[in-house]
């Protein structure tokens, strides 16, 4: 086999090894949707907003967002016509024992502040850092 055969060759597994990671890091429609509601209410040519990771339940989803030198976790409940902004406050609101006050069952609340803590642990430690800044939780309307 030449020298270019085995390039392409290698090009072309390498291709194969990263695909399903690609594949992977797309949003779902849900995840889509929560992100949406987020960057059409708070993003701004002067001071954009970054949403990640966005973890989403059943019927409830959290988002890491941070903006600035500001961040915070936001709480979404299901609605029938899409996803509502219920809640925004630091990172604590992502522990379960927060989740279950706001009416999630203790074993939803779990599954979602696991998955969204394991999600969260992929950002930058500095990003995450700015997730506990946001000093007060919000019920939103």
């Amino acid at each position: 086999m030449s020298i270019a055969a085995r390039l392409k060759l290698v090009s072309i597994i390498g291709l194969l090894t990263i695909l399903p990671t690609i594949a992977m890091a797309a949003d779902t429609p849900d995840q889509a949707a929560v992100r949406k509601v987020l960057m059409d209410t708070y993003d701004t040519p002067q001071s954009h907003l970054v949403v990640d990771p966005v973890v989403v339940g059943s019927n409830r989803a959290l988002a890491g967002w941070t903006q600035g030198e500001r961040g915070g976790v936001a709480l979404f409940t299901r609605e029938p016509d899409g996803w509502r902004l219920s809640l925004c406050g630091n990172d604590l609101i992502s522990q379960p024992d927060s989740l279950v006050l706001t009416g999630m069952a203790q074993s939803d609340a779990q599954i979602l502040s696991k998955a969204f803590t394991a999600a969260a642990r992929e950002a930058p430690p500095e990003r995450r850092a700015l997730f506990r800044t946001f000093g007060e939780t919000i019920r939103m309307n």
